[in-house]
């Protein structure tokens, strides 16, 4: 489910997602009840489903709620709410949501010509403990729609569910987000300016998005550290992103592969296309869900932005 609301103030409101949620005994496919210490079911008030499950330390907090608090910051904080767009997304059946705050009236000029930041809010949490609860600032880019991953993306912006949500941090979040989308900017202007070699870059790639988790091959023949069609497609990503950004082998290059990584999931440069066992090209589609991938991918990207190519930009 989306739902976009376009406005000033009103906008932020939480119709679309105000339902509340109980913990509940669960029960076996043979009837036996489950002890609460082991697993309790989540479920939704308004139509009884089973949303989410959830061990005996978890404190769910209802998606409204969260929302709220961050909108009291909001409007008590000076940015301009003039003119915002506010998109929420509930996925599988209610257990995860996505809110995406955009405010148009807030935008920047990096030194690139025609290259346009807007502020963005994201605001995430779940009632089947895939995803923590956060509220980040960042940036949207007009010109090719990437969401701006930044390092902020990190276990420091988000609450565990099993320890509840901190409802003075996400009240008061608003209060620097103009100083952050001010250093935001200073950073991308200053990954335009900085060369790197070809080396530089594809040795990064293969220390962080497409490292493996465990390496493959064996000792005789020798380990393979990384894949190397992710690879590929990263460095042709690249090589596509030096000619579109019009500056070359700089970080920004680098910086916008990895975006265009994590925001357009879909993209023939990440799905690309294979031979099957006739012979025929086919298109290799990505596996998990559109949304899944995108809340994953942006965790990559962030962790990636600690490595020590992108401290030069620091």
């Amino acid at each position: 489910m989306e739902n976009i609301n376009k406005g000033s103030v009103d906008a932020l409101n939480t119709d679309a997602i105000k339902f509340d949620i109980a913990l509940q005994p669960m029960k076996t496919i043979n009837g036996l009840l489950v002890d609460t210490d082991v697993r309790k079911a989540v479920v939704d008030t308004t139509n009884g489903k089973v949303v989410g499950t959830c061990g005996k330390n978890y404190k769910p907090t209802a998606y409204y709620h969260i929302a709220e608090l961050v909108n009291h910051g909001l409007r008590k904080s000076n940015l301009d709410l003039s003119n915002i767009t506010v998109i929420d997304s509930l996925y599988d059946n209610g257990a995860k949501w996505h809110r995406k705050i955009q405010f148009n009236k807030i935008e920047k000029s990096l030194a690139k010509k025609d290259d346009i930041i807007k502020l963005e809010l994201n605001i995430h949490s779940s009632l089947d403990l895939s995803r923590k609860i956060s509220s980040i600032f960042g940036a949207i880019r007009l010109w090719c729609l990437n969401g701006c991953v930044t390092s902020d993306y990190n276990i420091r912006r988000h609450f565990k569910q099993t320890l509840g949500l901190n409802p003075t941090w996400l009240a008061e979040n608003s209060v620097n987000a103009l100083v952050s989308f001010e250093n935001n900017k200073l950073l991308f202007d200053k990954m335009l300016a900085k060369s790197v070699t070809d080396g530089e870059v594809s040795n990064f790639f293969k220390d962080t998005i497409a490292k493996l988790k465990t390496p493959s091959g064996n000792m005789a023949d020798g380990y393979v550290y990384h894949s190397k069609k992710l690879l590929t497609n990263l460095l042709n990503r690249y090589n596509k992103e030096k000619v579109l950004q019009g500056k070359g082998s700089t970080l920004w290059s680098v910086y916008n592969t990895l975006t265009n990584y994590s925001t357009h999931v879909g993209s023939s440069d990440w799905c690309g296309t294979e031979l099957n066992e006739f012979g025929q090209v086919v298109t290799s589609e990505p596996t998990g869900r559109k949304h899944n991938l995108i809340y994953s991918r942006e965790q990559e990207v962030a962790k990636s932005l600690n490595h020590p190519l992108f401290k030069m930009a620091a």
